[in-house]
């Protein structure tokens, strides 16, 4: 995913969502499978390079790894930060 998009409460750069603070969400293709299954990543710092990512796995977002990337990162981008 490229490119900057504003959502409700989020900004999406880069495959990022950015929230409030240094918080920040990745969303990933970890696994490389082909069944649009995901990797969510809660960024605890984004500010440092070395900061804990917390990593989960989610399924039925989309019907491809690219849509579901897309809408994942929108989905995420609406939490209320």
């Amino acid at each position: 995913m490229t490119g900057n998009a504003n959502y409700k409460t989020g900004i999406v750069q880069e495959g990022v969502v950015i929230g409030l603070g240094t918080l920040a969400v990745r969303v990933e293709d970890q696994h490389q499978t082909p069944a649009a299954q995901l990797d969510i990543g809660f960024v605890l710092n984004r500010d440092q390079a070395d900061s804990p990512v917390l990593w989960d796995c989610v399924a039925g977002v989309g019907s491809t790894n690219e849509e579901a990337q897309i809408g994942l990162s929108r989905l995420v981008a609406r939490f209320n930060w």
